[in-house]
């Protein structure tokens, strides 16, 4: 039986997964970056995720 998934729900269960992995092990969560509509090859290129990445990255 295939069940229908809610996309936003899933994305919100995973980060809170994250967060809540985060918290127990000590770690400080600097940000985060969530791109939708990233379902093909190449659709990230259509999105400014990379470049959101990269500006999360140098805050590390």
């Amino acid at each position: 039986m295939a069940v229908a998934l809610d996309r936003d729900a899933v994305v919100q269960a995973v980060f809170y997964a994250l967060q809540g992995a985060a918290a127990l092990n000590g770690w400080t969560m600097v940000g985060s970056v969530c791109v939708g509509g990233v379902m093909e090859i190449g659709d990230i290129d259509k999105t400014d995720g990379c470049a959101q990445a990269a500006a999360l990255a140098d805050k590390i």
